[in-house]
């Protein structure tokens, strides 16, 4: 979060200084005259003492404490050794030996109010538990005794007096937290104490901004991997209370909780993937109706930017229809086209003739708008025809930001600055080439010249972070996520893999495949490489520990499938449109990889099926386009054959019949993304094969019986009945 002068709310907190100056305060004794013999506050004599030799009194206090014989006797030795703990002589090692004297079991009981004290009933729990925090705070002003274990066991019980408290002790229990959350000790301590859970309660009591603060420290804790503890009844209770008020709220305050509810809510999706079904909660709601307040009100930049960029982690998080309100479709619908309005006209005004050093000064809320966009694009294009007008308008907005987004990558190609190579800026340029290959891949932004004429440079930035990536992997002491961390000492990003749909469209013209071939070594060193996580996939599988274990530096299993998919549906499109393609000796090369790797993918492995069908297509587009027929029987032929068939034929059996089939004898199609559409190729291939390579029919045959072979050689194809595997 982004405070008015320019820090975050969290480092606020983090660098807060507690003042050490006042003593501790005297408390309220009202019926508990008990504990008044014990006070000294008012002994002048042992005021004079303690200036006189005041490490001679923190020793005597050190040892009454160890030697007190009851709750009563301790308790008297620790309120007369308060008034010293925050003294000038009370150093870190005094405060430490006065510490370890009382003991945190003591304290502990005293927070609770279970100390053992004749005449004691009518004394308030309170009051024990607010001078217990009194001295509590007073130790732990002491970087190392904040982050003792000592301190640290007491961590439950002020969380549990924080949960019912009055005023009077929260501003003690939360300066306790304040010492402690400073410490990657502490700050795991509260978590495994369940203190976002606490928090959640005390926010929806209290509404503090400094509850939100400590939240958002604690889901910052490095080496925790899932800081909501898998339990979303907490979170969402927390986001209910946050929401709530910020639908609510007019005052200023509304737009600082845009900052808090955007970093909460990347808090728990980080740890927690969305999945692709989406439930729209409540506090969903009342998010939507507050961004709605704020976006369709006359605002400035400083009102309009935090409610675009937490509209983009909404958006992220949930896609655009957590924006549907069933009451009021026509509202739904110019509100999201007003939200994507916003968005294409903010990348326009922070691009347009600007340099790369100025636009990196807005550079999240460009990347946050650059979001909407794309998400706009994926889920608004596949509507009814019914709503050609609306996809219409989202397609000529994105188009503008797009426009504004190839003329910036062309202004940093011809005037280069010291932003562009800096980490700040590498991660904006990745954005913009991401935004433009989404674009691309979606037939939105037209191949004209103007992206030609960036395409060397794009090309060049994401080979560059494929190999810097690779690296990465390669050296990385142990396995680590690929998330896009867009900050200084992140791994690096394979922008290869994000640019790859868009390569496919420019497979089918002359200038865009000059491209693709320049690429080729490329191409297949990223194959090498994201094999090797399938690769440790399969050992894992196979229950071989030696090979499993021989290599645990690797990326995820789904982004390295992804990345091969794309790859093999970019090789089968250019092999396609420009056959000739063959004739690069590299595309032999990945051939026989093809042909070495595809026996080991299972077609019934639900992780891997989509990786089997795009491999086993382009081995055969490769054997079918070969100027020069391989040799019969060739050993590299039949296992790319006997793979496809244990891919195409499953489906052959689900066609209800033969003749219900419609042939289509295009010489171009377009290559086809799901697997239905993956079998027609593959069928219609196959059924080339025989005529070109006659020798393959007896092993076909031999296979899958004559009837499958009668249908590749008679049968018509269609592959509208069949349904494509979800993943």
């Amino acid at each position: 979060m982004r405070r008015e002068d320019g820090n975050s709310d969290v480092a606020v907190i983090l660098n807060r200084r507690v003042d050490l100056s006042p003593p501790l305060p005297t408390p309220d004794l009202t019926g508990c005259g008990h504990l008044s013999q014990f006070y000294p506050a008012e002994s002048e004599e042992l005021k004079e003492t303690a200036m006189a030799n005041g490490l001679d009194i923190i020793r005597d206090c050190s040892e009454m404490l160890r030697n007190a014989d009851s709750d009563a006797e301790k308790i008297g030795a620790l309120l007369f050794a308060a008034q010293h703990i925050r003294s000038d002589e009370c150093d870190a090692r005094s405060k430490a030996a006065l510490f370890k004297s009382v003991g945190a079991d003591f304290l502990s009981r005293m927070l609770l109010g279970r100390l053992s004290i004749p005449d004691s009933e009518d004394c308030p729990m309170e009051t024990y538990a607010t001078t217990a925090l009194a001295i509590i705070t007073g130790f732990c002003v002491d970087p190392d005794l904040a982050r003792s274990k000592e301190m640290l066991r007491l961590v439950p019980h002020v969380l549990k007096v924080l949960e019912n408290c009055d005023e009077s002790l929260l501003e003690e229990a939360l300066q306790y937290l304040r010492c402690i959350i400073q410490h990657p000790e502490g700050r795991r301590s509260l978590l495994s104490h369940g203190a976002l859970k606490r928090f959640a309660n005390l926010y929806s009591r209290m509404k503090s901004d400094e509850i939100v603060a400590m939240s958002l420290i604690l889901t910052q804790t490095p080496g925790v991997e899932d800081v909501w503890d898998h339990s979303a009844d907490t979170y969402n209770s927390f986001m209910k209370a946050v929401a709530d008020e910020f639908e609510k709220n007019d005052s200023g305050r509304k737009f600082k909780l845009c900052s808090a509810l955007r970093c909460l809510i990347y808090s728990y999706n980080k740890d927690n993937p969305p999945t692709s079904v989406v439930v729209i909660l409540d506090w969903h709601k009342s998010v939507f109706r507050g961004l709605r307040d704020i976006l369709t009100s006359r605002i400035g930049n400083e009102q309009r930017d935090p409610a675009l960029k937490l509209a983009a982690m909404m958006v992220d998080q949930f896609g655009i229809y957590w924006t549907d309100s069933k009451s009021d479709q026509e509202g739904t619908r110019k509100f999201q086209l007003l939200l994507v309005h916003l968005s294409s006209i903010e990348v326009r005004m922070q691009l347009e003739d600007q340099p790369l050093e100025e636009i990196l000064k807005n550079a999240d809320l460009v990347t946050s708008c650059f979001t909407i966009l794309e998400v706009a694009i994926t889920q608004f294009l596949p509507m009814e025809p019914s709503d050609s007008n609306f996809k219409y308008q989202i397609v000529k907005l994105f188009t503008e930001a797009g426009n504004a987004v190839v003329m910036t990558i062309k202004t940093i190609i011809d005037e280069p600055d010291s932003a562009t190579n800096s980490n700040a800026g590498k991660f904006f340029i990745y954005a913009m080439m991401r935004f433009l290959s989404l674009g691309i891949a979606h037939d939105v932004l037209t191949l004209n010249s103007s992206v030609y004429e960036i395409m060397p440079f794009v090309v060049r930035v994401a080979t560059e972070s494929f190999h810097s990536y690779k690296t990465w992997f390669e050296e990385a002491d142990k396995p680590k996520s690929s998330a896009v961390v867009p900050v200084d000492g992140a791994q690096p990003v394979d922008f290869l893999a994000v640019l790859l749909p868009a390569l496919r469209n420019f497979a089918s013209e002359n200038d865009g495949n000059k491209i693709i071939a320049g690429m080729m070594d490329t191409l297949l060193d990223s194959l090498v490489f994201h094999w090797s996580a399938v690769e440790h996939h399969l050992s894992r599988e196979s229950k071989s520990k030696k090979r499993a274990d021989s290599n645990g530096k690797c990326e995820s299993l789904s982004d390295a499938k992804n990345a091969m998919v794309s790859l093999f549906e970019l090789l089968s499109e250019t092999v396609i449109f420009q056959p000739e393609v063959i004739e690069n000796p590299k595309m032999m090369s990945i051939f026989n990889f093809i042909a070495e790797k595809l026996p080991r993918l299972d077609p019934n492995d639900f992780m891997l099926a989509s990786l089997h069908a795009s491999a086993s297509i382009l081995g055969l587009l490769l054997i079918k386009h070969r100027k020069e027929p391989f040799a019969e029987n060739d050993p590299k032929v039949l296992l790319i054959i006997q793979s496809s068939l244990s891919f195409l034929e499953p489906y052959f059996g689900r066609m209800e019949s033969v003749d219900q089939a419609v042939f289509s004898s295009n010489q171009n199609p377009k290559f086809w993304v799901n697997l239905k559409e993956l079998w027609y190729l593959g069928m219609y291939t196959m059924k080339k094969l025989l005529v070109l390579l006659p020798w393959i029919r007896p092993h076909i045959e031999t296979t899958l019986g004559p009837k499958f072979m009668e249908y590749l050689t008679k049968g018509e194809m269609d592959a509208s009945e069949l349904q494509p595997e979800e993943e």
